[in-house]
């Protein structure tokens, strides 16, 4: 039997040698083999314990684990401060490996249709740049970076150029969520299902009672929907609520903006192939400067 993607926590090394030998003699009980050369442990947060040599050993099924600086649980990079960067750019480079692999299967060619288009994209390509999104604390300058690269890519798909042409009527006709917008649906989405289970329901909980820091702590998910909401004297639960309802505000909003005119005008475009496409889209995404 195969075992996979499991992970301990622990306060410090005795815990977790504990906690592995419980590990191993569940996997003897259950006849489940884990793979010590798999195995790996990482410190978090603590800047004494990354810069000195761990002198006590760690050991797995008699053989010693190794330390590492980064590993990867779930799909998703994880670093020894929790930081975003390493996955976000990982996630990047993903993305742009797919769009440009999709390529000769014909996502920029001008004879393929706008939904075939969109089903390369949608099921392949765009899933690969927000993947772990629910977990990644982004800031600013990486939103922006991330909302530059889907819209030149978008544009690339139908042969039209970065330069002098807007994305936004594009995106929208497309179907295609801001990514302030899906930030913002996916982290809030994510927040009211940890509240529907009810072993992390109850762990919410008493982080809001016991962690007066988790409200300030720029890596907690409680500080960021906090700055999501614009909402900072609220409970999880209430902060998650208020969330809810301003995402039906921002479908009914992007209902209303598909429905204008010059978006419409995008969308009959899109339904055309070939050279007259391009040449229709150029011209209505067109950014005049003079």
């Amino acid at each position: 039997m195969y075992a996979d993607d499991v992970i301990l926590l622990t306060n410090n090394i005795d815990e977790l040698n504990r906690l592995l030998k419980i590990t191993e003699k569940y996997g003897s009980d259950f006849e489940i083999k884990f793979n010590p050369n798999k195995t790996s442990y990482i410190v978090l947060f603590d800047n004494k314990t990354t810069s000195l040599q761990i002198n006590q050993a760690i050991v797995f099924q008699g053989e010693n684990i190794k330390k590492v600086i980064m590993m990867k649980y779930l799909g998703v990079w994880i670093d020894e401060r929790l930081k975003s960067k390493l996955q976000f750019d990982c996630r990047i480079k993903s993305f742009n490996m797919a769009f440009y692999n999709l390529k000769r299967c014909g996502i920029t060619c001008g004879i393929t249709t706008t939904e075939i288009k969109m089903c390369y994209y949608k099921t392949y390509t765009r899933p690969l740049l927000y993947y772990g999104l629910d977990n990644l604390v982004l800031n600013k300058t990486q939103i922006k970076k991330l909302q530059n690269l889907e819209s030149s890519l978008v544009k690339a798909m139908f042969l039209i150029p970065k330069r002098r042409t807007r994305s936004t009527k594009l995106l929208l006709a497309c179907k295609i969520d801001k990514v302030h917008d899906l930030r913002f649906k996916t982290k809030i989405q994510f927040a009211y299902r940890l509240l529907q289970y009810e072993n992390t329901n109850k762990l919410i909980r008493v982080i809001g009672n016991l962690d007066n820091t988790a409200t300030r702590d720029k890596n907690s998910l409680f500080y960021e929907l906090n700055e999501l909401v614009d909402i900072y004297d609220k409970s999880f639960e209430e902060v998650v609520i208020h969330g809810m309802r301003e995402i039906c505000k921002i479908e009914k909003k992007n209902r209303a903006e598909k429905n204008k005119p010059e978006i419409k005008e995008v969308s009959n475009a899109l339904k055309m192939a070939g050279d007259e496409r391009t040449s229709k889209l150029k011209s209505l995404l067109y950014i005049n400067i003079d």
